[in-house]
């Protein structure tokens, strides 16, 4: 008995669970543009491609594998359950799009979408702080960086989004695209980068 509970903790060990939320925060903008075959304007606007399954699957597994982390301190367990819950959010309500009128629903994917990167900049945030006491300037400053990045891309997109019209010949470069893109590759990075570091480095938590 004691040694199944030992593999079911392995299993659900919050280092592989990190290292499944970066991995997934990766593939999510990969997937969905080589799926669908089309060049939109945001990641979240492949909800109306065929794409659709494949980013609310993926999304869906990020809020639960969000709702399953717990972090180390209680704010940061009950921050995870929100992050998760926006995560959801996102998945569900979909933006707006050139051929539909804003709505509830795409205002609830923006907030939901905000929730969820600010939460994420802020466990950047959290791994920075214990890097950094741990006297492992290499690890803080690059989850440092990535915090900023997800700051940085989150305001790029609001302003692409508040800004820009849609025939805008900047947001046809598809400027929101990859600032999503670049918050989402910087929240895989620093999540995959504590699960790589715990699971083959010093075993401590960042």
């Amino acid at each position: 008995m004691n040694q199944i509970v030992s593999s079911l903790n392995q299993i659900f060990d919050y280092h592989v669970l990190r290292w499944f939320v970066g991995g997934i925060a990766f593939l999510i903008p990969v997937v969905v543009f080589v799926v669908s075959g089309e060049s939109l304007s945001s990641i979240s606007a492949y909800y109306y491609s065929d794409s659709r399954d494949y980013f609310v699957g993926m999304l869906c597994i990020v809020g639960a594998l969000m709702m399953a982390y717990n972090g180390h301190t209680t704010a940061q367990m009950y921050l995870s359950k929100v992050a998760g819950v926006a995560a959801f959010g996102v998945a569900i309500f979909p933006t707006a799009c050139a051929t539909c009128e804003s709505g509830p629903t795409s205002i609830l994917h923006v907030a939901s979408a905000t929730t969820l990167f600010a939460i994420l900049a802020y466990f950047c945030y959290v791994f920075y702080a214990r890097a950094k006491g741990k006297r492992n300037p290499v690890r803080s400053y690059i989850y440092a960086l990535c915090g900023v990045v997800i700051v940085l891309s989150l305001l790029a997109a609001a302003a692409g989004e508040l800004f820009l019209s849609a025939d805008d010949g900047l947001k046809k470069s598809r400027i929101i695209f990859y600032a999503e893109w670049s918050a989402l590759a910087a929240f895989g990075t620093a999540w995959t980068l504590a699960g790589i570091y715990q699971m083959f480095g010093a075993r401590q938590t960042p």
